[in-house]
C-alpha cells in the first residue's frame, strides 16, 4: 500500500500528468510488491471503460458544446430579467447563468468556460472587479458538477456502482440550495463593495426573456423527465439530449454551421478522451485497493485513532478538499471513491449525501490554489493572475462550507427526490 501510494504522490509531485501517474504508480505496485501478472493492468484498463453507463459521458460533452451556441446566451438574458433589479445582482445572474447552463453541460470546467466568457466581460464593464468576477465565476461554474444532468455523478455512479439516475436526482435540490447561498454571498458583498443594480424588473423583459430560454430550459426536464419515467436509460438521455442541442445550435439559432461541426466533434472528442483516459488507468488502481482490502486496512486505522464517526467523515471530507486542490475532480473521484465510500456508508451515511457532499467539496477544491482548475479558466479568461482573486473568493469558499454542512446535517434535502421518483 505504501508503495502505490507512496509512487503516486512522486509521479504528481514531479509534475507528471495525473492519469500517468496513476498508471505508473500501478506499474510500479504491480512490478515490486503483488504477484499480479502485468497483463492485468491491459485487462483492467479494458474492463474499465467497457460499459454502457459510460457512453453517457461524451454525449453530455456533446451537448454541452452545442449548447454553447445560442442557448447560453438566451439563458443568460432571462436570468438577467429575473433578478438585475436586486443591487450588485449581476453576480447574482452569472450565479443563475452558471445553474442554468449547468443543467444542461454537466462539467465545471465547461460551465466556468461557456459562462466566464460571455458574462466575465459583461460584469468588468459595468465596473465589477476582476477578481470579485472571477471569484464569482470559478465558485458558480462548479455547480455544473452537482446540478442535474452531472458527469460527475454519472463517474462516480460507475465506480461506486450506485444507481445513476438516483444520483442524478440527489444533486437537484442540494445544487439549487447552493446556488442560492451563493447568490447571496454575491449580493452582500455587492452592496459591501457598493455594485449597483444591472437592469430594472420588467414584465415584459421577463417574458420575451423566457420565450428565448424555454427550449434550452426544457434540455434538462427532457433528459431527467424521461429517466424518471423510465421512458430511457441516462445513457440513452444522454443521446436524446444530444441531438436535441444539435437541432437547437443548426436549425432553430442557426449559430452553430455545418462547416463549423469537425471543430466541435474535436473539442468533444479531445475533452472526452481526456476523461475517459483517467477512468482507464484508474480502473487497475481501484482493483488493487479492491483486492487489497485497503479500503478495511484505512477504516480499522481510522477507527483506532477516532471513535465518533462523524469526525471520520469530517476526516475523509478534508483528505478529499486537500486533493481536490491539487488534482482534476474527475480522478478525484475515481481514486477516493473505493477507498472512502465502503468507508461512510459503513459508518451509516446514506451514499447519495456522501456523493453529494463530496460533490460539492470538489467545488471548493476547483477554486482553490494551488491547481484551481476552476479559478484558472476565470482568471486566464478576465486576464488577471490567481493573487488578484484571494480577498473576493474567501466568501463564496465560505459559502460553499455553509451548503456542505446544511446537506451533511439534513440528508433529506438530497434523498427526497430520488425516494420520491424513483
Amino acid at each position: 500500500m505504501t508503495l502505490l501510494f507512496g509512487s503516486l504522490l512522486l509521479f504528481i509531485f514531479i509534475g507528471v500528468p495525473v492519469a500517468f501517474s496513476i498508471g505508473l504508480s500501478v506499474l510500479v505496485y504491480i512490478i515490486f510488491e503483488s504477484t499480479f501478472p502485468i497483463s492485468i493492468v491491459l485487462q483492467r484498463m479494458i474492463a474499465g471503460v467497457d460499459s454502457f453507463p459510460l457512453l453517457a459521458l461524451p454525449l453530455f460533452v456533446f451537448a454541452g458544446v452545442l449548447m454553447e451556441k445560442g442557448s447560453t446566451k438566451r439563458l443568460t438574458r432571462f436570468a438577467d430579467s429575473l433578478i438585475g433589479f436586486v443591487k450588485g445582482g449581476f453576480g447574482v445572474v452569472t450565479v443563475a447563468s452558471s445553474a442554468f447552463f449547468g443543467a444542461v453541460s454537466g462539467s465545471g470546467a465547461a460551465t466556468v468556460a461557456a459562462i466566464g466568457s460571455i458574462m466575465g466581460p459583461e460584469m468588468v464593464k459595468r465596473n465589477y472587479a476582476k477578481g470579485f468576477t472571477a471569484s464569482v465565476i470559478a465558485t458558480s461554474g462548479g455547480l455544473g458538477i452537482l446540478i442535474p444532468p452531472s458527469l460527475v455523478m454519472v463517474i462516480f455512479g460507475v465506480t461506486s456502482g450506485e444507481s445513476i439516475g438516483r444520483l442524478l436526482l440527489a444533486g437537484a435540490i442540494p445544487g439549487i440550495i447552493t446556488a442560492i447561498i451563493l447568490g447571496i454571498t454575491a449580493i452582500l458583498m455587492a452592496k459591501k463593495l457598493g455594485y449597483e443594480k444591472s437592469s430594472s424588473f420588467e414584465l415584459r423583459e421577463v417574458w420575451e426573456s423566457f420565450k428565448g430560454a424555454i427550449l434550452p430550459l426544457l434540455t434538462p426536464i427532457i433528459i431527467m423527465g424521461g429517466i424518471i419515467l423510465g421512458i430511457f436509460t441516462p445513457t440513452e438521455a444522454a443521446a436524446i439530449g444530444t441531438i436535441y442541442a444539435f437541432i437547437l445550435a443548426v436549425f432553430v439559432y442557426k449559430e452553430l454551421k455545418i462547416r463549423d461541426f469537425p471543430i466541435v466533434l474535436k473539442k468533444v472528442v479531445v475533452s472526452s478522451v481526456m476523461i475517459l483516459f483517467i477512468i482507464a488507468v484508474s480502473s487497475p488502481f481501484g482493483w488493487i485497493i479492491s483486492s487489497e482490502q485497503i479500503p478495511q486496512k484505512i477504516s480499522e486505522t481510522l477507527l483506532s485513532m477516532i471513535s465518533s464517526p462523524i469526525m471520520i467523515i469530517i476526516v475523509i471530507q478534508l483528505i478529499i478538499l486537500i486533493l481536490g486542490m491539487f488534482m482534476e475532480t474527475n480522478a478525484i473521484v475515481l481514486l477516493t471513491t473505493p477507498i472512502f465510500f465502503p468507508i461512510a456508508v459503513g459508518l451509516g451515511m446514506d451514499p447519495l449525501v456522501y456523493a453529494v457532499v463530496t460533490l460539492i467539496n470538489l467545488i471548493i477544491g476547483g477554486a482553490t490554489p494551488p491547481l484551481a482548475v476552476g479559478l484558472f479558466i476565470a482568471t486566464s479568461i478576465l486576464k488577471i493572475e490567481i493573487h488578484e482573486t484571494f480577498k473576493y473568493l474567501w466568501p463564496f469558499l465560505l459559502a460553499l462550507i455553509v451548503s456542505m454542512g446544511i446537506h451533511i446535517l439534513f440528508p433529506s434535502l438530497t434523498t427526497f427526490l430520488p425516494n420520491l421518483l424513483m
